[in-house]
C-alpha cells in the first residue's frame, strides 16, 4: 500500500481539480451532467426508463467506472447500493444480489452469457473496466428474457463502442501494487469502422482472498471491434480476450503442516457478431461464442511445476434471433435461441460432456392507458439434460404527470444443474469423503415479487422498493452412504430458502452538486435448518456528494456494511465479520479532449472490519490518459 505521506498530496490534487478545470477556455459552456432516471436495455431488451422497468434496476455509466480507476469490476461494484461482495472459487470475487450469490446471478457481456464459471461461480474481477461503457444490474429473476442462472438477477457488462477516429493511452498506479496500462486506436477501415484496445493489469493482491494472503494477479486484455453495413443490415462484431495469471499461498490444511502454493491460469475469449435488419432495428441475429480454459496447480513448493496441473475447459456457442415490434403505443419483443455447452474436466466422469438447449420467449409492454402499462412475458426452455422449464413474468407500472410512479412485478426464475453437479467424480480419501454427481438433477426454481413507489423528476429521484424471493429445489450435497469409513456424498434438489428486503434511496441535483444516498435491509433464511444464510449483511447504506460538470468532478462517498455472519459451528455458534464504514474520495478533470487526470482514495481511513473474510484496506490511486483524434 502507499504510505500515509501520500494522503496530503492526494488531498491537494483533489482540491486542484476544480481550479485546473476552471483554467480551460471552453468550460464556460459546460453543463452539469444529470442522469437520475437513465435509459436501460437489459430489463426489457429494449430502451426503457429505469423507473418504468418492473424489476429494480441499477446503472453504472462510464463516468462512474472511470472515476474509480479500478483494476477490476468488483472494486467498482462493491460500493453500489444493495450489492455485496462474495469470494468465489478461482481466487476471485463475485456479488450477492437480493441475498443470492454469484452462482445464481447471471453475468452477460453485451447481453450474451460468458463461459468461465468454476463450481458455478463467476469471477467478475477477471473483466477489465477499460473495455466497459456501462454496467446494468437488474435484480430478481430474469429467466423470461435470459434463461438459466438469473435467480438473483443479471449483471450486463456493456462494452464500449468507438465512433470517432482516435488513439488513446491510459496509465494507472495505485496501492496493492496496481499498475495498469491500456492503449486503443479507432479508425475507418474500408467501408467499416474498426477499433482495437489492449492492456496489461497487475495487482499484488488476490481478489476474494482472506486478509494477509500473499500473492497477486497479472492480466492481459484485448478487444477488437468492427462496425458497418453489410447489404441491408448493420453489423456490430467484437472479440474480447483475457489472459490471467494468479499466484498465492494458503495456510496449511490439517493434517498437512506445509502451506499450499496455488497457481491459476485463466484464458477467456468471447466473440459476438450481431446483424440488425430494418430501418428501426426490427430484427437482430446474434451469433455468439465464449471460450474459457482454467489451469490449476496446487504445489507443495513455490514452484508452479511442483505438482501436475488440472484443467477445466468450458465452451458456449449460441445463435439467437430477436424480433422487436410495436402496435400503437404498445411494444413487444420475441426471440428464439439455441445453444450448446461443453465441459472438459478431470473432475467430471467421462472427462467430456456437452449438451444443447433451445428456447423461445416473448415479452410485451401493453399501454392500457397513457399512464398505466402492463408487462407480460414467458419463456419455454428445453434441454437434452434436464428437460423443460417454463418461466413467466407479469408486471405493471403507473406513472403520474407529476413524476410519481408505482411499479410491481412477479416473476419465476430457474438455474439449470451444471455438468459438474450432474457428473462430478471426486475422491478425497485422505479427508474421508467422496463426491459423485447426480444425472437426475432438476433445475432450481424461484418465485419473486417486487414493488416500488417513487418520484422521478429531471433533478430528483426518490424511491422505496421491497422484494421477496421463495426458492426451492436448491442443489446441495447430501450424504448418500458410507463405505469403508469414507462418506459418499451426492448432489440433490433438497434446499429451500427465502430472501427479502427493503431498499430506500434518493438522488437530487442542483447546479453543480448531486447528492445521493440509500439504505438496504436484507433478510435471508435457510428454511430447512431455520438459520440465516451466511455471508450476507442485514444492513448496508451509502451516501455520496458529487460536485462538477462535464469536464471536472469531485466526489466523496461513505459506505456502511453491517455485521455479517460468516460461519456456523455444529453447535450453532455463529462467527461474524464486524460492521465497518469506509470513506471514498476521488476527483476527475478533462483538460480538453486530449488529456484527463483522475486521483482518489478508497477507504480513506483504512477501516478494516474485525474477523474480515475478504481483503480490505486503503487504496490510493492516480490515473492519466492522453489521446488525439484526426
Amino acid at each position: 500500500m502507499l504510505s500515509r505521506r501520500t494522503l496530503p498530496l492526494l488531498a491537494m490534487l483533489t482540491l486542484l481539480v476544480p481550479a485546473l478545470a476552471a483554467a480551460q477556455q471552453d468550460t464556460s459552456a459546460a453543463k452539469p451532467v444529470v442522469v437520475l432516471d437513465p435509459l436501460v436495455v437489459t430489463a426489457e431488451r429494449r430502451p426503457t426508463l429505469a423507473s418504468d422497468a418492473t424489476a429494480p434496476v441499477l446503472v453504472l455509466d462510464r463516468r462512474d467506472i472511470a472515476r474509480r480507476a479500478a483494476t477490476d469490476l468488483t472494486t467498482i461494484l462493491q460500493d453500489a447500493p444493495g450489492v455485496q461482495l462474495e469470494a468465489v472459487v478461482g481466487s476471485g470475487a463475485g456479488i450477492y444480489l437480493q441475498g443470492l450469490g454469484s452462482d445464481r446471478v447471471l453475468v452477460l457481456l453485451d447481453g450474451a452469457p460468458l463461459a468461465g464459471r468454476l463450481n458455478g461461480q463467476f469471477d467478475l474481477s477477471r473483466l477489465s473496466p477499460s473495455e466497459v461503457q456501462r454496467i446494468e444490474i437488474v435484480e430478481g429473476p430474469q429467466s423470461t428474457l435470459y434463461g438459466s442462472t438469473a435467480l438473483g438477477g443479471v449483471v450486463n457488462v456493456i462494452t464500449a463502442r468507438q465512433v470517432l477516429p482516435r488513439a488513446q493511452l491510459t496509465t494507472t498506479a495505485g496501492s496493492f501494487g496496481q499498475l495498469d496500462v491500456t492503449g486503443s486506436v479507432a479508425a475507418p477501415v474500408g467501408g467499416f469502422f474498426a477499433s482495437l484496445e489492449g492492456g496489461h493489469r497487475t495487482l499484488d493482491a488476490v481478489p476474494g482472498a482472506f486478509p494477509g494472503t500473499v500473492g497477486g494477479a497479472a492480466r492481459w486484455d484485448w478487444m477488437g471491434r468492427l462496425n458497418g453495413n453489410v447489404g441491408g443490415a448493420a453489423l456490430d462484431a467484437r472479440v474480447m480476450a483475457t489472459n490471467e495469471d494468479q499466484h498465492y499461498a494458503i495456510p496449511p490444511i490439517p493434517p498437512s503442516t506445509n502451506p499450499d502454493y496455488i497457481f491459476n491460469t485463466n484464458v477467456q475469449y468471447d466473440g459476438l457478431a450481431q446483424l440488425t435488419f430494418g430501418a428501426a432495428g426490427a430484427t437482430d441475429v446474434r451469433l455468439h461464442g465464449s471460450w474459457f480454459d482454467h489451469r490449476f496447480v496446487d504445489s507443495p513448493t513455490a514452484d508452479r511445476g511442483g505438482a501436475p496441473a488440472s484443467w477445466d475447459r468450458q465452451r458456449i456457442a449460441d445463435l439467437e434471433v430477436v424480433q422487436h415490434g410495436a402496435l400503437g403505443r404498445s411494444s413487444w419483443v420475441a426471440g428464439a435461441k439455441v445453444d450448446r455447452e461443453w465441459l472438459l474436466s478431470d473432475r467430471v466422469l467421462g472427462y467430456s460432456r456437452s449438451a444443447s438447449t433451445g428456447a423461445v420467449y416473448a415479452s410485451a409492454d401493453w399501454a392500457l392507458t397513457g399512464a398505466l402499462h402492463a408487462t407480460t412475458g414467458v419463456r419455454v426452455s428445453e434441454s437434452q439434460l434436464w428437460g423443460a422449464d417454463v418461466s413467466p413474468r407479469l408486471g405493471a407500472s403507473l406513472r403520474a404527470p407529476n413524476g410519481l410512479y408505482l411499479k410491481a412485478g412477479v416473476a419465476r426464475g430457474f438455474r439449470a444443474p451444471s455438468f459438474s453437479e450432474m457428473y462430478f467424480d471426486l475422491l478425497q480419501a485422505q479427508y474421508g469423503y467422496a463426491v459423485h454427481g447426480n444425472p437426475a438433477l432438476k433445475p432450481e426454481q424461484s418465485w419473486n415479487g417486487s414493488a416500488e413507489v417513487g418520484l422521478s423528476r429531471p433533478q430528483l429521484h426518490v424511491f422505496v422498493q421491497g422484494f421477496t424471493n421463495r426458492l426451492r429445489g436448491f442443489i446441495e450435497t447430501a450424504l448418500a452412504s458410507d463405505s469403508a469409513g469414507i462418506g459418499i456424498y451426492t448432489y440433490q434438489n433438497i434446499g429451500h430458502a427465502r430472501t427479502g428486503g427493503v431498499e430506500a434511496g434518493a438522488s437530487a441535483s442542483r447546479g453543480l452538486a448531486t447528492v445521493s444516498g440509500s439504505y438496504t435491509w436484507l433478510s435471508t433464511k435457510d428454511i430447512d435448518n431455520n438459520t440465516d444464510l451466511l455471508g450476507r449483511a442485514a444492513h448496508t447504506a451509502n451516501g455520496a456528494l458529487t460536485l462538477g460538470n462535464g469536464s471536472w468532478s469531485v466526489r466523496g462517498e461513505v459506505i456502511y456494511t453491517g455485521q455479517t455472519p460468516l460461519a456456523r459451528s455444529q453447535a450453532g455458534v455463529v462467527t461474524y465479520q464486524g460492521a465497518f464504514t469506509r470513506l471514498n474520495t476521488n476527483a476527475m478533470v478533462a483538460l480538453g479532449r486530449d488529456l484527463s487526470l483522475t486521483v482518489g482514495a478508497d477507504d480513506l481511513t483504512d477501516a478494516k472490519p474485525s474477523g474480515a473474510a475478504l481483503t480490505y484496506g486503503r487504496r490510493v490511486y492516480a490515473q492519466a490518459g492522453v489521446g488525439f483524434g484526426w
